[in-house]
């Protein structure tokens, strides 16, 4: 599908004038979400930068949605978590040697050691969707054609919840039997949970737990 027709297609399913300036929106907000979700060939790229001796901070490629995997030419650099580090190492954040940990702020990263001597960290990333800019002037650059639909089948189930329009349950189980079908040809990210949220909640939140009488106070 085209940028027009994926659009188009969100236009007809709604068939809600008032609502039309949102269409863009919610095309743009679903083709983030799958994004997220799992790890699309199409949108996997590789980039690098050098390493500054005394140098913590680094930032990722601007199109950076999330890592897959860092590494130089001498070693594979494993995640780390600034508390544990800082615990371990009070001079975590100034002391030079070998870079063994990254540790991520949205598109920044922070090596541990500091960088002793210049050397190339490699990276491999999933890159965030191109999105539509306006209805003729973009597309889902890189973004898989078969998905296409879902992109427009999931801004379909926003908009017809946002309106209150009665084919929403509908429209939601068609969109999870579409995805249910192109699914065995992606691979699931396994921090997916950390990020989005999981299976169960796919908004990223919580279910509202179910009130239980026996908890209720008793009189």
């Amino acid at each position: 599908m085209t940028d027009q027709e994926i659009l188009d297609e969100i236009t007809d399913q709604i068939k809600n004038t008032s609502v039309a300036a949102k269409v863009l929106r919610w095309a743009n907000a679903y083709a983030l979400k799958l994004g997220g979700r799992y790890v699309f060939p199409s949108l996997r790229k590789q980039s690098s930068f050098a390493t500054v001796v005394g140098t913590q901070s680094y930032t990722l490629a601007s199109d950076y949605y999330f890592l897959r995997l860092m590494w130089t030419a001498l070693r594979k650099l494993g995640p780390g978590d600034e508390l544990e580090i800082a615990s371990k190492d009070f001079l975590w954040n100034t002391q030079q040697g070998v870079v063994n940990k990254y540790i991520l702020f949205g598109n920044t990263v922070l090596l541990y050691q500091l960088p002793a001597s210049i050397e190339t960290v490699y990276y491999s990333y999933q890159a965030r969707p191109a999105i539509l800019v306006s209805s003729k002037t973009s597309e889902y650059a890189g973004f898989p054609v078969e998905w296409h639909p879902v992109v427009a089948q999931g801004a379909i189930v926003r908009g017809l919840k946002y309106t209150g329009n009665p084919d929403y349950p509908n429209a939601f189980i068609e969109l999870k039997d579409m995805i249910a079908e192109l699914k065995p040809t992606l691979i699931r990210r396994l921090d997916y949970q950390h990020v989005l949220g999981t299976n169960e909640y796919p908004s990223g939140r919580m279910a509202a737990a179910t009130l239980d009488p026996s908890h209720f106070p008793r009189n």
